[in-house]
């Protein structure tokens, strides 16, 4: 009857204030009232773009027997076509599919599970379900997951649950100096939660218009050999099949080693949702190429002409498995503002036999490719050593400018603080050309061990020894023990320069800061 249906009228704002009839009226069926249903939605894992498994627990179902159940996913998040998680067994679920559903506009995935021959009665939950699920990019502003209890095609009850699962991004750094058009040596830091598998990778993804390279690739902190025998050797590639050709913002380091056995309980990293208390006690055995903890690796790359638009402006870093597929990552790694307030390129450094706790000689080079005016205010060119280095220059002459051209009246240093400063002479432009100097350091000592990550920084400062308002500051990858590096080696006419006795004025004029005093520097 009647009392069964909805009535909708359309009808004009006058009709209805002279109260005449509607322009028009239908009516619909009126829907039919179920139960409420309650569930608890999990995940130890919540990377961006990866599947994982998420435990859906059923607390209740109603007031009687189901024997389906179908999960909706926030926009984003996407079903596997075989939805039950790899492994999962459970006498209440047979079989899981994907199935789409529109609500509204919005398309969402769902997850279609049967419950089995006998179906679930109140009686049997709580129960719980692992499903897999590709993750979205980012948390969805809308983040509710459905449930819709049914039997036999008749829907029984349904339940939501408002944000149970928020996309966690794994920690990760791009460092490089912020020029425009320029060869820069890049940096990538990340801290690994989620253990990577022998023979994994890590693709790197830079902002459009950047032009990634294996060119001085170094390992850094990551486990192997750089070009070692199979088995333990690290391996950089900007090709690959799963590279688009033409794409050279992209890059693919290969993990080729054993990997270590170790067990890793994931306690601490228990569910948005509400869990039994044993979820959380999951213990990931190896073994591992990358076990939990922060590593760091660089290469060379070309920096684009201009900034990329905002949205475009970021780095995409994925850990990978050895078939390719996210293991964990982030593609919001803050990208650099370019600047063209200075041209300089091709930083590169030398360096001798890198023992612990050990003198090295160090070169460090850039190309300077146009003038840098006096109305920079650029003073001080400042080299700052990675963490846990410590000084090596004693006297004068163990820094040697090899490029007379340079104005370059004076440098400076302290004993116990790991930098260096080469004064630029007042109201002098800084030509263009190769700028090269050498100095010596003192590597940490094998229990401090090599800093993560391992970056020398060159400054060009406006004010010392402070340098609070650097015009540029550009990191330097560094280098691991037992290694010697030629990346930087000196160029033969500046050598020659220097061995005719063109720097001997710069030379005369060294001094060493001994003390810092309240009153600032003493000068001896």
């Amino acid at each position: 009857g009647c009392d069964n249906q909805w009535s909708v009228q359309l009808i004009t704002e006058e009709a209805l204030l002279a109260d005449k009839d509607p322009r028009s009226t239908g009516v619909a069926p009126d829907f039919t009232f179920v139960d409420n249903s309650s569930h608890s939605v999990g995940a130890l894992q919540r990377s961006p773009e990866t599947v994982i498994e998420v435990e859906i627990w059923l607390n209740s179902v109603g007031r009687g027997l189901t024997n389906e159940l179908a999960v909706y996913a926030p926009e984003g998040f996407r079903f596997m076509s075989d939805c039950l998680a790899p492994g999962f067994d459970s006498p209440y679920f047979g079989s899981c599919r994907e199935r789409y559903r529109k609500f509204g506009s919005i398309i969402y995935s769902g997850a279609l599970v049967n419950l089995g021959e006998g179906g679930l009665s109140p009686e049997d939950v709580p129960v719980m379900v692992k499903l897999s699920v590709l993750t979205p990019p980012v948390t969805p502003k809308r983040n509710d997951w459905y449930f819709l209890l049914s039997l036999r095609g008749v829907d029984t009850a349904w339940g939501r649950v408002l944000n149970p699962v928020t996309i966690l991004h794994m920690d990760a750094i791009a460092s490089y100096a912020p020029l425009k058009n320029s060869i820069v040596d890049i940096t990538i830091t990340f801290t690994v939660f989620y253990p990577v598998p022998p023979r994994g990778y890590v693709r790197v993804t830079a902002p459009p218009g950047y032009n990634l390279t294996c060119d001085g690739f170094r390992k850094g902190s990551l486990p192997g050999i750089f070009g070692g025998d199979r088995g333990e050797r690290v391996t950089c590639a900007t090709e690959d099949a799963t590279i688009p050709p033409g794409a050279v913002n992209q890059m693919l380091v290969q993990l080729d080693v054993p990997g270590e056995t170790v067990a890793m309980p994931l306690d601490i990293m228990e569910a948005d949702g509400i869990l039994p208390p044993a979820s959380g006690d999951v213990v990931l055995y190896g073994p591992w190429a990358l076990n939990r903890g922060r590593y760091s690796f660089a290469f060379s790359g070309r920096t684009p002409p201009d900034t990329p638009a905002v949205e475009d402006n970021v780095w995409r870093i994925f850990l990978l498995d050895s078939e390719k597929r996210n293991v964990d990552g982030s593609n919001q790694v803050t990208a650099e503002v370019l600047s063209s307030t200075v041209a300089i390129s091709s930083f590169q450094l030398s360096w001798s036999l890198a023992s612990p706790g050990s003198m090295v000689d160090l070169g460090l080079t850039f190309r300077i490719e146009l003038p840098i005016l006096p109305e920079l205010r650029v003073a001080i060119i400042q080299i700052d050593y990675p963490d846990g280095f410590q000084q090596g220059v004693r006297k004068p002459s163990d820094v040697i400018l090899h490029t007379s051209r340079m104005p370059v009246e004076k440098w400076s240093w302290i004993a116990d603080q790991a930098s260096l400063w080469l004064h630029i002479r007042p109201n002098a432009t800084i030509p263009n050309g190769t700028f090269a100097v050498s100095f010596a350091a003192i590597t940490p000592s094998r229990t401090v061990g090599m800093p993560v990550p391992n970056q020398f920084v060159v400054s060009l400062c406006e004010d010392f020894p402070w340098c609070e308002y650097p015009v540029l500051q550009a990191p330097v990858a560094g280098f691991g023990y037992g290694t010697t590096g030629q990346g930087g080696e000196i160029p033969e006419e500046t050598m020659n320069q220097a061995a005719q006795g063109g720097n001997a004025a710069v030379g005369a004029a060294a001094w060493s800061v001994l003390a810092l005093l309240a009153a600032g520097f003493v000068l001896l």
